[in-house]
């Protein structure tokens, strides 16, 4: 396979990086250190387009890396975007991008153990005061079945 490469260069509107070769697991460490050189080098206000083209091999652990990259521009204030990216990687990227945008959501207010066991019992506490305070109060008794 083809050794992965990202070249950054300045363009019109911005800063334009090409990736080329194989962005895939097996070139992980190539990978990650292309990828924290070039968020390092680039100034974060600019936009970011990122050239996808050349790209000949492309798996969840390369879509993630150039999600990660835009994504990292995205925070810094900055506007990034994919070009080029072979039809067949596609459907791979689109899925990749539209995954964990916002985080995991936040539970909800009292959706602990202890929050649950407070709803329960002020549950208890209020069909019992129903049941007692209706007029002609409602007796309710249990008797185990003898066996």
């Amino acid at each position: 396979m083809t050794q992965p490469t990202l070249t950054a260069r300045p363009g019109s509107e911005g800063i334009e990086l090409t990736a080329a070769g194989a962005w895939t697991v097996e070139h992980a460490g190539n990978l990650d250190g292309l990828i924290d050189r070039t968020v390092r080098a680039s100034p974060s206000g600019q936009p970011l387009s990122i050239d996808m083209k050349s790209v000949t091999a492309l798996d969840t652990y390369g879509a993630w890396l150039i999600e990660r990259l835009v994504r990292a521009r995205e925070e810094g204030h900055g506007a990034a975007h994919v070009d080029g990216l072979p039809e067949r990687y596609r459907a791979l990227y689109d899925e990749i991008r539209t995954t964990e945008r916002e985080g995991p959501a936040a539970a909800p207010p009292g959706a602990s153990l202890v929050g649950y066991v407070t709803r329960l019992g002020r549950a208890t506490a209020g069909l019992f005061r129903e049941l007692t305070e209706r007029e002609g109060t409602m007796l309710v008794e249990y008797k185990p079945e003898a066996r």
